[in-house]
């Protein structure tokens, strides 16, 4: 009996010290769920206003690391580009895949570094960097806009 009891207190000390470290990952994935707006600027300095919603996917085996969303650029004569993303945080590096983008194959990976961004919970700024080019961004987190104005993935409206 007197083993027993010393190997149940053992056994209870053992889980009582054990400490439950969080991941960084999970709480960078968590810091970017909603939607994100500011301004974004091209390889050749044009100011771009961009919204990024980033959605978790909390059926994933990596909980809270993983997600979709939306991504828009709205360009200043009145064009625009659209598409869904499929998002992941790992050793907080943030990827971000462009599932609509015809155009330009190279620019389907847009990845950030951990030592180049800075993420609060209103503020998200940095650089983001693709196969060919780099853009540096400043987003607010903002309520959503109205989605459905923007009818098709991977579309770009032409300026009128």
């Amino acid at each position: 009996m007197k083993r027993f009891l010393l190997f149940a207190l053992t056994a209870l000390l053992t889980l009582t010290f054990t400490s439950c470290e969080s991941d960084p990952d999970e709480y960078i994935a968590y810091s970017l769920e909603g939607t994100w707006q500011g301004r974004m600027y091209t390889d050749d300095g044009e100011p771009v206003v961009t919204t990024i919603q980033f959605i978790g996917d909390p059926y994933n085996a990596c909980y809270g690391t993983t997600g979709t969303g939306r991504w828009l650029d709205e360009y200043y004569d009145g064009t625009y580009f659209y598409s869904r993303i499929e998002w992941k945080v790992t050793y907080e590096d943030i990827e971000i895949y462009l599932l609509d983008n015809s155009y330009d194959e190279r620019r389907n990976i847009l990845y950030i570094d951990r030592s180049s961004y800075r993420l609060s919970d209103r503020y998200f700024s940095g650089i983001i960097e693709y196969l060919g080019g780099r853009r540096e961004f400043s987003l607010v987190k903002i309520a959503p806009p109205d989605w459905d104005r923007y009818h098709y993935y991977g579309y770009s409206k032409k300026a009128e």
